[in-house]
């Protein structure tokens, strides 16, 4: 399909001096309307693609909210299961010292 002002282009080679120049405003025109249209076009094309960017950008920035929050619990976690151990096993040492220097002293808990 041969665009517009392709056309207009070729009608105007026949005509007299004053209706060409009057043939060019109307060609200047459409090619600037037609210009208009295409960025229309593309300025809803990028509109359309920025709101699905933000669409994904506020879903992931949601996911490292949970994975953080999840991250956190889980160092917690193993900081109590640490120092709950650490306690065990200063605990163990300690009984095993009063075990071992006599029976008298049963205070194991």
């Amino acid at each position: 399909m041969v665009p517009v002002h392709l056309q207009l282009e070729l009608q105007l080679e026949l005509l007299a001096p004053e209706e060409l120049e009057q043939s060019q405003w109307a060609l200047a025109a459409r090619r600037k309307e037609e210009d208009n249209l295409m960025l229309l076009k593309y300025t809803k094309a990028d509109e359309s693609k920025l709101k699905e960017l933000n669409l994904q950008l506020e879903k992931m920035v949601a996911a490292v909210q949970t994975k953080r929050v999840e991250l956190e619990t889980e160092v917690t976690d193993t900081q109590s299961k640490q120092e709950k151990a650490k306690n065990e096993q200063e605990n163990a040492g300690f009984c095993a010292v009063i075990l071992c220097w006599g029976c008298v002293f049963h205070v194991c808990g």
